[in-house]
């Protein structure tokens, strides 16, 4: 089977020709450094979700070295999630103070995901089974969810006067999909590669 690679914008270039559409248009008319911003949050998702991965596969009983990962982990991306808010009141206004939605959505998130992993749901008069990763519970960062459009939602975005990022982050998600995709195409030509050279023919029905 031949797999013909296209030439689908990744998201670096999305991003390229964002920076480039916005040193073209005048001060006022769009909010400049935003899809720099954007891409950042793109990014931090994907580290919250690998983060997240790697938390659930610790099983029931992790050694203090992956408890100690975890942790450094948590850190590192806290600092990041906290710097990323910080610009957030830039992009998105005074407004992004009064909306709780968001905290609301990651105490959901929180909880689903200490039922996934068990912890949650453990028996409290059960010492050995209380919090097994000896991290506080309101400490998961993983599970913030980030002030970017798509959570906040297009017509509050709309309201806010700052509809144009929706339509930014649409087209860096686009580069996010074709990167994705180009990674599937990857895998899978190295697959078919190593089932040609690697795999041999049985010689026998059995």
């Amino acid at each position: 089977m031949l797999i013909c690679f296209g030439k689908a914008p990744t998201r670096k270039q999305q991003e390229l020709h964002l920076l480039s559409h916005q040193a073209q248009r005048p001060t006022g008319e769009i909010h400049r450094g935003s899809a720099t911003w954007l891409a950042s949050g793109i990014t931090l998702e994907e580290v919250q979700i690998a983060l997240l991965i790697d938390v659930q596969k610790l099983g029931k009983w992790p050694t203090d070295t992956q408890k100690l990962a975890v942790a450094r982990h948590h850190n590192k991306l806290q600092g990041q999630l906290d710097e990323f808010v910080r610009l957030a009141v830039t992009f998105l206004g005074n407004e992004l103070d009064s909306y709780d939605q968001l905290n609301s959505m990651a105490m959901m998130l929180d909880t689903a995901d200490l039922d996934s992993i068990g912890s949650s749901s453990k028996d409290p008069d059960r010492p050995d089974e209380g919090n097994q990763y000896d991290i506080p519970v309101e400490f998961n960062p993983e599970t913030v969810v980030i002030p970017l459009p798509s959570n906040i939602g297009i017509e509050r975005c709309a309201k806010w006067g700052v509809a144009d990022l929706v339509l930014q982050e649409i087209s860096l998600r686009e580069g996010q999909a074709n990167d994705a995709l180009h990674a599937i195409r990857v895998n899978l030509a190295n697959k078919a590669v190593l089932f040609h050279t690697m795999v041999q023919l049985a010689k026998s029905q059995a």
